[in-house]
């Protein structure tokens, strides 16, 4: 007996891949959820999905809004403007975060409703 192991490896390691089962299984079964888990309320995708046509042939094909939606700023902003490419390179970052180098102004509202979605800063 001294010298000889009781469990040869191969059995060891599959008897602790199902004690480890075993003991994972009711944890998994019987798990309690708290508020948080449960998709119920405010989280429920059913929620979401209420007012929504999920159907492909049920959609319409045609449409129109009251009011006109537009892409906003980021364009005019970002590096100065759309055409930021063609412009000399900034000298310093300061430079490069100044709109008035760009020639750029902020529009007023009277002009952003005027140019629409498309061009909603001065041409």
């Amino acid at each position: 007996m001294i010298g000889q192991t009781v469990f040869p490896k191969r059995t060891m390691k599959r008897t602790l891949f199902y004690l480890l089962i075993a003991l994972l299984i009711p944890q998994l079964l019987f798990a309690r959820t708290t508020q948080y888990d449960k998709m119920v309320g405010v989280n429920s995708p059913w929620r979401f999905l209420k007012n929504y046509t999920t159907k492909f042939e049920e959609l319409p094909t045609e449409g129109s809004l009251a009011d006109k939606p537009w892409s906003g700023d980021y364009w005019a902003d970002f590096l100065g403007g759309t055409a930021y490419r063609w412009y000399p390179l900034p000298k310093s970052k300061q430079d490069k975060r100044n709109p008035a180098r760009f020639g750029y102004k902020h529009p007023t509202l009277e002009e952003i409703k005027k140019n629409g979605p498309s061009h909603p800063f001065p041409r």
